[in-house]
């Protein structure tokens, strides 16, 4: 609803501040719905709190999971932001189960592409912390799946942001980048290179430079 998209133009521009100065207010209304405003407010809640304090804001997406199983749309998005918190405290495996849980649901749009790109964000992170190759790239294969189901296979909902669908992308490109960063065959490595730039430049062409993941995607073009 309106709310939420106040609150995530809030955070794409890096004013926590404002989106929590926005939610305020909303603690001391009450709607008679059966709960779904309330649910949400905490969804919205968590959403801000999410990266200055991760292990808070998964407890308050578990709540809003719990509360939400009449809104699958509600609890859908908590699933992914409770996936998001237990990555950032490298809960790894429960962060892979909780955005599976997601992608497998059958659930589109928005929160789907956040699913699948929670699952190469998982498997990425534990690629770069694997010091044996033999271990380390298959994870970032499974990153760059997951990616790319973001990037080519899925679509957001109309009126909901593109952010996630660039973000599959730039970061298929990265992983594309990865691989070519490893070669020592030079035409392995030119193909490679190849495709990480045709996702960064179909990132930014789709997308623009200005601002978000296609920015990312322009300063990793060469």
């Amino acid at each position: 609803g309106a709310a939420e998209k106040a609150v995530e133009c809030y955070l794409l521009s890096g004013d926590a501040a404002g989106a929590k100065g926005f939610i305020a207010p909303l603690q001391k209304v009450n709607v008679d719905d059966g709960g779904k405003f309330g649910a949400m407010r905490d969804y919205l809640s968590a959403t801000v709190d999410e990266k200055g304090n991760p292990s808070g804001a998964k407890g308050t997406y578990a709540k809003v999971e719990g509360a939400a199983a009449r809104f699958p749309d509600i609890q859908m998005k908590a699933k992914v932001g409770g996936g998001r918190c237990m990555l950032a405290l490298k809960e790894y495996p429960a962060a892979e189960k909780k955005f599976r849980e997601v992608a497998d649901s059958g659930v589109g749009g928005l929160v789907r592409l956040s699913a699948w790109n929670g699952v190469g964000d998982v498997n990425l992170a534990k690629a770069d912390e694997e010091k044996n190759p033999a271990n380390k790239w298959p994870l970032v294969k499974a990153a760059l799946m997951a990616y790319l189901r973001s990037a080519i296979q899925y679509t957001p909902d109309e009126g909901e942001s593109w952010e996630e669908k660039a973000k599959g992308m730039a970061k298929a490109g990265h992983c594309f980048e990865m691989y070519a960063d490893s070669m020592t065959d030079a035409t392995l490595k030119g193909d490679y290179k190849s495709r990480a730039q045709g996702l960064y430049n179909d990132c930014i062409g789709q997308f623009g430079s200005s601002g978000g993941w296609g920015q990312w995607a322009a300063k990793r073009r060469r």
